[in-house]
């Protein structure tokens, strides 16, 4: 029986739609406990970062939120660690994020990523019909 995963993902949470042969076998959501708000201000101690100042509270900050970032990559990526094929889409900057990650800390998973695609916010059941669609057309696509 062949497992195939759909990812729709942004910063604050991840829709996991599983399919066996097929056939919609789960949804699961994953919410990331990223923080979403911006540290403002700055401590005299900070330093620069390219051409810009960083105070200590913003370096604390990125620091924290890339830590965060790491923790929800790594609960997807053991939600679909039996995965055959994965299938990952989203607006914004998050699935590049865990295609990085996939490259960089799990490349024995990068075999069983199909593609990496751009997509608005959808509802549940539109991203159940677009991951039951990628699978159906049989896209294949160099990651």
């Amino acid at each position: 029986m062949k497992k195939q995963i759909g990812i729709w993902l942004d910063f604050k949470e991840a829709w996991l739609i599983e399919l066996h042969d097929g056939k919609e076998s789960g949804i699961r959501k994953i919410t990331s406990n990223i923080e979403s708000s911006h540290a403002k201000g700055g401590a005299p101690s900070g330093g620069r970062q390219g051409g810009a100042f960083v105070g200590g509270s913003e370096k604390g900050h990125n620091r924290r939120r890339q830590q965060q970032e790491v923790l929800y990559f790594d609960e997807i990526m053991e939600a679909i660690e039996h995965a055959d094929e994965v299938y990952v889409f989203g607006p914004g900057e998050a699935k590049d994020g865990l295609l990085h990650d996939i490259k960089e800390h799990r490349k024995q998973f990068h075999s069983h990523l199909r593609a990496v695609e751009t997509a608005d916010y959808l509802t549940e059941n539109q991203m159940v019909a677009q991951v039951k669609q990628y699978f159906k057309e049989g896209n294949k696509v160099e990651i």
